[in-house]
């Protein structure tokens, strides 16, 4: 048989072979049109998002699959201050210790968003769509002496909390990690010489 589309969530052991594999619509939730982003966190859970234009949510299964929450709904995105929903997220991260999830969200809203990790209920979040001519402008040529940009660019691609305590953010387009406390206040951090020749930053660890 031909052409028939893997599931969108396959687990691998270390030898290659595959565990497990689930995903898709189904009757509680809404299932993202264009997955984009997946973290398993220290429970084994699995959060999932899209980046289609309609995706304006994030969900959370078991790793068997088993639906847990859903936060935001699709085709609800209300811009970068609305509380409820998000903008084509695209990466997650969690404080244990505060019981938190961290959304890079993402391609349409371009801020940092919290949630509580259990009920989903909103918490904070900082960034935002300031200057709409920024989402396509290109990036001005890296001056590491120069003031800082003040605003991100599309995507807000990434998010970790570092063992420093710091919330580390991607902002890929304009080619920076930026740092914050977990509160969201900024903290200026002048770069090494290699931080200074930083591509894109996409993806952190």
């Amino acid at each position: 048989m031909c052409c028939v589309p893997a599931p969108p969530v396959i687990e691998f052991a270390p030898d290659g072979s595959v565990q497990r594999s689930w995903g898709g619509p189904g009757d509680n939730y809404e299932w993202p049109e264009s997955e984009h982003g997946i973290y398993v966190d220290a429970n084994q859970d699995v959060w999932i998002g899209g980046n289609a234009p309609t995706d304006s949510h994030i969900l959370k299964f078991t790793s068997d699959g088993e639906f847990i929450l859903q936060i935001g709904r699709s085709h609800q995105s209300g811009g970068s201050n609305d509380t409820d929903n998000l903008g084509r997220p695209a990466g997650f991260t969690i404080d244990e210790n505060a019981n938190e999830v961290y959304v890079a969200d993402g391609y349409g809203n371009r801020r940092i968003i919290v949630f509580d990790n259990t009920t989903g209920a909103y918490k904070r979040h900082w960034g935002g769509v300031r200057r709409k001519n920024l989402m396509t402008s290109p990036s001005p040529p890296h001056d590491p002496d120069a003031e800082p940009i003040r605003q991100y660019r599309s995507p807000v691609h990434d998010v970790t909390i570092s063992t420093d305590g710091l919330v580390y953010v991607a902002d890929r387009t304009n080619n920076r990690l930026q740092l914050f406390q977990k509160d969201g206040t900024f903290v200026p951090k002048k770069p090494s010489l290699d931080q200074k020749h930083l591509v894109a930053a996409r993806y952190l660890a």
